[in-house]
């Protein structure tokens, strides 16, 4: 008998429970950004802050910075950092929920030289 304790087969479903959860604090949503399952989910979050945000861009991960490019709630400010970013999953996944966005965040989308962003656009 070992004495390490292995983690429950549902963990990944209580992590995308957890940030999901509008009631978590502020510090432990920061927390599931180093949990690898809980990137998704937490990326979609209405609450991010303009800190958080930033962390999420800065840890440089596709698939978290392609999530958080989803992400509806963005401020304009940040759906214009994340069309100049170098990947262009990230450009295309930006289009979604651009309602209301400035006419220079199209411009920009709608000159992008990757074909994918364009045809997201369109």
């Amino acid at each position: 008998m070992t004495d390490v304790i292995q983690p429950p087969v549902h963990l990944h479903a209580v992590v995308d429970a957890l940030a999901a959860n509008p009631a978590l604090p502020p510090e432990l949503v920061r927390r599931l950004f180093s949990y690898r399952r809980g990137r998704g989910s937490v990326a979609k979050r209405g609450d991010l802050t303009d800190d958080m945000t930033a962390e999420i861009i800065a840890i440089d991960d596709p698939w978290f910075t392609h999530s958080l490019a989803l992400n509806r709630g963005l401020p304009q400010a940040v759906r214009m950092t994340l069309a100049g970013h170098p990947d262009p999953a990230v450009r295309a996944a930006v289009v979604v929920g651009t309602e209301g966005s400035p006419r220079e965040l199209f411009e920009r989308l709608l000159d992008d030289p990757d074909l994918q962003v364009r045809v997201s656009l369109a």
